[in-house]
């Protein structure tokens, strides 16, 4: 299975996430961990998993990255990330499976939104589906750290993305749909 782990992150936590997941991933597979970067391609992989902070319950935004390099955030200069890729530049092989993840502080789970959920509804009006809800790796406060254990959540996670990718890269039908429904019931 090849796979693309593409992420955005402001003060680390999400590429942590990512770096677990990518290496849960290993063992098998190709796969490849990328900082989400205007033109990258998602093209000839099984699966795509995409991560991103949650700003204000949602995927940042080029006035949220700027606010929060202003508050003290590192200042990367970055103006593109996952709202504008998966806008733009995002275009997976049609048979990829897409999975999604954000970072959020604890106290923001009691809300309904976040970076991941967002970034489902911008993938149905590419009429893609991710195969699995999204899923949210907790923060104890804004800029971190993560709360205990959300790591070794992820590299579980990542086991359980293995299971679906490979599925998907055997070319079973319609994947994200025929998997979505399995994962549901």
């Amino acid at each position: 299975m090849d796979a693309l782990v593409v992420y955005e992150t402001q003060h680390g936590h999400t590429r942590r996430v990512a770096q677990t997941i990518t290496a849960g991933l290993l063992e098998g597979n190709r796969v490849v961990l990328e900082r989400c970067r205007p033109g990258l391609s998602a093209d000839g992989y099984d699966l795509v998993v995409i991560g991103a902070p949650t700003h204000h319950g949602r995927l940042p935004t080029a006035a949220s990255r700027r606010r929060r390099q202003v508050s003290g955030g590192p200042a990367d200069g970055s103006e593109f990330g996952i709202r504008e890729w998966l806008a733009g530049d995002l275009r997976p092989t049609p048979h990829a499976t897409i999975a999604l993840f954000d970072t959020l502080t604890s106290r923001l789970r009691l809300s309904r939104g976040s970076a991941a959920w967002e970034a489902a509804r911008l993938l149905r009006r590419h009429c893609a589906n991710p195969v699995l809800p999204p899923r949210s790796f907790l923060l104890s406060s804004p800029t971190g750290p993560l709360c205990r254990g959300e790591l070794s959540q992820a590299a579980l996670w990542a086991n359980r993305l293995n299971a679906f990718g490979r599925a998907g890269s055997r070319g079973a039908g319609r994947p994200g749909e025929d998997r979505a429904r399995a994962a549901d019931d």
